[in-house]
C-alpha cells in the first residue's frame, strides 16, 4: 500500500472516529447485557481495560473499573446500531447516551460516550481512539471511573462516567 493511500485510510479512520465521540453532563448507569461470537457483543474486553488502565496510570490518572450497567449500555448501543443501520450517538428515534445508560438501570453521574464502525479488532479501535482528540479527552478525563464497553459486527461503544451523585 502507498503512503498517500495509507494516509488516505488513516484519514477517513480519524473522520469516522471523530464523528463518534460525544461528552455531555449528569447521567444514570445500566444493566448487563453479554452474548458470544465475534458477530454478537462480548463481554470480555480484557486488552481493553488493560491497556486503558496503563495509558491512565502514565498520565497520572486513577484506573477506571468496569461497570456492569456501563457495559449494558455500551452493548445495547453497538447492537442497535448495527441491526438497524445508523451510526450515531442518537438512535433513530431519539434516544441519547443518558437514555441508554438509564434505561440499564444506573445512578445518576457524569457521562461521555464514544463510538466507531467498521472495525474488528478491539486493540485497533482502542488505538484509533487514542489517537483521535476528542476521544481522547473522554478517555482520559479525570473525573471519570468508571467505564463500559460493547461491540457487536464492527460497532464499537465506549461509555465513561464519574461517581454516583
Amino acid at each position: 500500500m502507498t503512503l498517500s493511500r495509507k494516509s488516505t485510510l488513516f484519514g477517513l479512520a480519524a473522520a469516522t472516529l471523530l464523528a463518534g465521540c460525544m461528552s455531555s453532563a449528569p447521567v444514570a448507569t445500566p444493566t448487563q447485557y453479554q452474548a458470544t461470537s465475534s458477530s454478537h457483543v462480548r463481554a470480555n474486553f480484557a486488552s481493553i481495560h488493560q491497556q486503558q488502565n496503563i495509558e491512565r496510570a502514565k498520565r497520572g490518572l486513577s484506573k477506571l473499573r468496569q461497570d456492569r450497567s456501563l457495559m449494558a449500555a455500551a452493548a445495547a448501543h453497538a447492537r442497535d446500531m448495527s441491526q438497524r443501520n445508523f451510526y450515531s450517538h442518537f438512535a433513530p428515534d431519539g434516544g441519547d447516551p443518558m437514555d441508554r445508560v438509564r434505561a440499564a438501570g444506573g445512578c445518576r453521574s457524569s457521562l461521555s460516550e464514544n463510538i466507531a464502525k467498521n472495525w474488528k479488532d478491539d486493540m485497533k479501535v482502542f488505538w484509533a481512539w487514542m489517537a483521535s482528540p476528542k476521544h481522547y479527552k473522554n478517555m482520559m478525563d479525570g473525573k471519570y471511573t468508571r467505564y463500559g464497553v460493547g461491540s457487536y459486527n464492527g460497532y464499537y461503544v465506549m461509555v465513561y462516567a464519574g461517581p454516583c451523585v
